[in-house]
């Protein structure tokens, strides 16, 4: 689960909020994902481009933002869902 998949649940949850968002945001919209997961993760997003984060550390909020990557599983649909 921590390959494409992972990347993709975070990618797809930042794209549909259209807005950046606090860690304390994203553990409450993904709270069945165990939380050191979830920074792991959002941490090595951003090394892959998948995703911006903006603020001092400890207090990034994160984003997606028409410079990123989009992370390998993730389908078109998805991202016109999101947006929609």
């Amino acid at each position: 689960m921590f390959g494409g998949t992972l990347m993709s649940t975070f990618w797809l949850a930042l794209l549909k909020a259209q807005r950046p968002l606090r860690y304390a945001e994203i553990t409450g919209e993904l709270a069945e994902i165990p939380k050191n997961r979830i920074s792991t993760a959002l941490n090595l997003a951003f090394r892959l481009g998948y995703i911006e984060r903006h603020g001092e550390p400890k207090r990034y909020s994160y984003a997606v933002t028409p410079r990123c990557n989009i992370p390998p599983g993730v389908q078109v649909l998805e991202i016109l869902e999101a947006t929609a």
